[in-house]
């Protein structure tokens, strides 16, 4: 359940902007992009990664705070604010496959398409179900899909009308206020009769 009207969208897409938004307990998630960010980062000199309430990889900590930037963890109330307000062309959704990841669901994906953003994702958990691969966002398995994938869906921001519109218009209608309603509408009526 993802209610849309907490999540403004964004105003703007900064060309070239990345976004993570992760704790520290998932540091080998963020560090098995260095390299793809890296070299996208080197290829695209405006591009930029703002890394959302964790850590700077030591990796891209060469690139300097102008291009690789923290932004601090804000209580919940504020969080869908905060992370439009970011304007980035893409948020990524790294995760290594383990026992843990493959039990996660698709919230991170969801709150990038409501703010705009187009998404890159693992393979992972339920990402698969949620993302049609170069249809409404992209899914990277190895170092050379992430660096394609990223590649791609800079690209796409920049176009009048990016493969995360499909995406946020699938989350508010499978995952938005009145399906959230329809589905314990349903509970209910199998549980009571």
């Amino acid at each position: 359940f993802l209610p849309a009207s907490i999540w403004p969208k964004a105003g703007r897409r900064t060309p070239g902007r990345i976004v993570w938004a992760g704790s520290p307990s998932h540091k080998h998630d963020l560090d098995m992009l260095s390299g793809p960010l890296a070299n996208v980062m080197e290829t695209r000199p405006e591009s930029q990664l703002i890394i959302f309430g964790a850590f700077i990889p030591p990796a891209l900590a060469h690139f300097g705070r102008r291009r690789v930037r923290l932004a601090d963890w804000v209580e919940f109330e504020r969080y869908p604010e905060l992370l439009a307000g970011l304007d980035a062309s893409v948020g990524i959704c790294p995760l290594v496959d383990d026992e843990f990841n493959n039990c996660r669901s698709a919230i991170k994906v969801c709150e990038y398409a409501m703010c705009g953003y187009n998404v890159v994702a693992s393979p992972v958990g339920e990402y698969p179900a949620v993302i049609r691969h170069g249809e409404n966002g992209w899914l990277a398995g190895t170092p050379g899909e992430w660096e394609r994938a990223l590649f791609e869906a800079l690209r796409d921001a920049e176009t009048p009308e990016p493969k995360v519109d499909a995406l946020a218009q699938w989350v508010k209608a499978e995952r938005g206020e009145e399906a959230c309603l329809k589905w314990w509408k349903g509970l209910l009526t199998r549980i009571l009769g």
